[in-house]
């Protein structure tokens, strides 16, 4: 879905665009449906991976002006690799050159 999602955007003339991940949060919906394995959290190279091939079929006019988000660290109870977020973003730029790779590489109108 996030893919199908960039495609669309891809296509909408916007000027920019924030990528951010799923986080939950204690005492939320979602933290019982974690806890009661109702869902599943992005492991980091699954994230990684998925905001490359979103950056590739992006225009390289568009601005990207976030890749990942900032949780609360008390109150995040995952994705925890989402409190590294260098390492993320470094993991990403990492991917991207061992792809020999670019932001609207991909890009069709």
């Amino acid at each position: 879905m996030m893919m199908e999602t960039a495609k669309a955007v891809a296509n909408m003339g916007v000027d920019g665009i924030k990528i951010h991940l799923l986080h939950v949060i204690k005492d939320t919906p979602m933290e019982k449906m974690l806890n009661n394995n109702m869902m599943t959290l992005m492991e980091q190279d699954e994230y990684i991976k998925l905001v490359c091939d979103q950056l590739e079929i992006l225009p390289e006019t568009m601005i990207v002006h976030r890749l990942t988000g900032d949780g609360k660290r008390d109150e995040l109870v995952g994705p925890l690799w989402s409190l590294k977020k260098w390492e993320v973003l470094n993991a990403i730029d990492d991917e991207l050159k061992r792809r020999d790779s670019y932001q609207g590489c991909k890009f069709n109108k």
